[in-house]
């Protein structure tokens, strides 16, 4: 059986070479090749072109990396053309999941899971399910955005002009209005500003969940845990 190709993005150096050796020394490299690893959004973007095969796309998302803009566009249109049967696994914290979860929700092949709080057993469990699986359970609820949504919505916080959408799209500047209110109202939002993030340094509660992950990912490969350490 032909090991899945998987390609991991991660900002913090710390927690990206934790999450390797959780891949590459535990059972999940019986199912799993890692073959690319990313520090930001434009090198994964640019890996996921150049390689020939990607079954799994994991994306580690903390509060600095969290672009909605560049996800959307990432996942909503690069992927599906580039490789349209790969699998997309988000990974961050409650707040950001949520919405991510509304955003892809209808979206078979992406998977949102708060996991970096959690213990390492639940996230080895949602590798595990997801390393077998080629795409989320049809029992699982198939609410969120359309793909015109997607794209308005994308467009507008790249911070394009509801006229230059419908320009770009061939389609009303009116039906651009009404996919950014459906969209909201999906999302239950009444206005794009909670989806525009600020990027800020990591906030300590932050850097004590990276701190307390490498500890469990540490110990689950049975490697000692490294004395000092910067989170990137």
């Amino acid at each position: 059986m032909r090991k899945k190709k998987l390609v991991l993005q991660c900002s913090c150096h710390f927690t990206l070479v934790g999450l390797e050796a959780l891949i590459n020394e535990s059972d999940l490299s019986a199912s799993l090749e890692l073959v690319a690893s990313a520090r930001d959004a434009t090198q994964c973007g640019a890996l996921l072109t150049d390689l020939p095969v990607v079954d799994i796309v994991i994306l580690i998302l903390r509060n600095n990396d969290y672009n909605l803009a560049s996800l959307l566009e990432l996942i909503g249109e690069r992927l599906p053309h580039r490789h349209p049967s790969s699998q997309v696994v988000l990974m961050g914290n409650l707040g950001p999941m949520k919405v991510l979860r509304r955003c892809f929700g209808s979206l078979e092949n992406v998977w949102p899971i708060t996991t970096l709080s959690a213990p390492i057993a639940v996230l080895l469990k949602h590798m595990r399910e997801i390393s077998t699986a080629d795409k989320r359970q049809a029992g699982e609820p198939r609410i969120g955005l359309s793909p015109h949504e997607r794209l308005v919505l994308r467009k507008l916080l790249a911070g394009e002009s509801p006229n230059q959408i419908a320009d770009s799209m061939a389609i009303h500047y009116k039906t651009v209005s009404y996919y950014k209110r459906s969209a909201l109202a999906k999302l239950g939002m009444s206005s794009l500003s909670p989806l525009v993030v600020n990027r800020h340094n990591v906030a300590p509660t932050q850097k004590a969940i990276m701190v307390g992950l490498w500890k469990e990912l540490a110990s689950a490969i049975k490697q000692p845990t490294p004395q000092k350490y910067e989170v990137g």
